[in-house]
This record gives structure tokens, C-alpha cells and sequence, in this order.
């Protein structure tokens, strides 16, 4: 299924606030029934795969208007009998993310971003976790993602500039593809992508 053209190289030379801005617009238009098509899809092409079935635990996200949608993937990790995880605001670190294991039965309340999160008391050190699906606004060809600019993930993921685990997994529609992102020292990279048209590894 093809949704709306990838964005261009040209535009992926320009300022990394005008290119969320661009691509934040063309996600936009993808329409509700597309978006839906488009997890259902990236869903068959993630639980086939030997990253989904070595992996036991999982740390997902609550999805916010037009992402693209974690919670089939979700219901996918229950129904294997892995353990699936959620990211927290951290209280004592600025910036940066805790997880907590997430069940069907956990309550989930609003963050100061009005993002979901698991009023849970098993936490995880992330660094436990085998598998994390990463939300972005686009990505390249080199593992580089581009997100809302809060920095949440990079420093979260920060001790990656030593260690292999875990892999890092982009969730994206493949509209949300740019030539080359501009990426800066602090940046972590993706191990992979996962969107509608395949699994790609990095």
C-alpha cells in the first residue's frame, strides 16, 4: 500500500524545524482508514520476523493523534506471552524516560503532554529491555530519526554509544522517509524502521 510520496532530499537539507513542520503536514493528510491499513501491514511484517520472536520484553508507546499506532503491536506482545512496557515522564531525571511493565488490566492517565502513560509500579531499567518501538516525525536511510525535538529518547538511550541492547525499532508510515536527515553528536540512531512497505535493519 502506497500512502503519499516520501519527502525529498532537498527539503531534508534544510532546518530540522521546517522539516518536522513539512512532514508533520503530510502525515496529516493520510487518512484514518490509511493509517489503520498501514499498522495492520507493518503488524505482519514485525511478528514474522526472528527480531519479534527473540525478543520477550517490549517497550511500546501510547500513540498521540496521527502516529502511527502501537496498539496492535500491543495486543500482539499479550497474545505472544512477552512483556510489554510503557514510557514514563522521569521525575528524577531531566528530560528522559522510565518504563513500566503494562498489562490490560493496568490504569493509564495523561502526562503534561497529554500522552498516556501506565499508573504501574514495576519499572524496568531500560537497558533490560530487548526491544523498544520508537516513535518519530521522519527518518533516512542511515538509521537517523527525526522527533519532536524534546531530546526524551536520546537521552534516555545514551548508554547505546557503548552497548548493543536493545535494538532500536522506528515505528513510521513510509511517507515519513527523507533522503538524509541532519544529525548531531548526541543523536542515538535507530537499529531499524518498521513501516508499511517492510522491517528495515540498519
Amino acid at each position: 500500500m502506497r500512502l503519499l510520496a516520501k519527502c525529498s532530499g532537498s527539503l531534508a537539507l534544510k532546518n530540522k524545524t521546517l522539516l518536522r513542520k513539512t512532514i508533520l503536514a503530510n502525515r496529516l493528510k493520510i487518512s484514518a482508514l490509511e493509517r489503520k491499513q498501514a499498522v495492520a501491514q507493518a503488524l505482519l511484517f514485525l511478528v514474522g520476523s526472528s527480531l519479534f520472536n527473540a525478543s520477550q520484553k517490549i517497550a511500546c508507546y501510547c500513540a498521540q493523534k496521527n502516529e502511527f499506532d502501537c496498539m496492535p503491536i500491543i495486543h500482539m506482545i499479550w497474545q505472544a506471552h512477552k512483556d510489554c512496557f510503557l514510557p514514563v515522564l522521569s521525575p528524577n531525571k531531566t528530560n528522559a524516560l522510565d518504563f513500566f511493565y503494562y498489562t490490560a488490566e493496568d490504569t493509564l492517565q495523561l502526562n503534561r503532554y497529554k500522552i498516556l502513560e501506565p499508573v504501574s509500579q514495576k519499572q524496568i531499567d531500560p537497558s533490560q529491555l530487548d526491544l523498544v518501538l520508537v516513535p518519530l516525525v521522519g527518518f533516512d536511510n542511515e538509521g537517523n530519526r527525526l522527533g519532536m525535538g524534546g531530546g526524551y529518547y536520546d537521552r534516555t538511550f545514551m548508554f547505546l554509544k557503548k552497548a548493543k541492547k536493545p535494538f532500536l525499532l522506528g515505528t513510521a508510515f513510509e511517507m515519513q522517509r527523507v533522503e538524509r536527515l541532519p544529525d548531531e553528536p548526541w543523536d542515538i540512531k535507530l537499529n531499524g524502521v518498521l513501516t508499511e512497505s517492510g522491517l528495515y535493519y540498519f
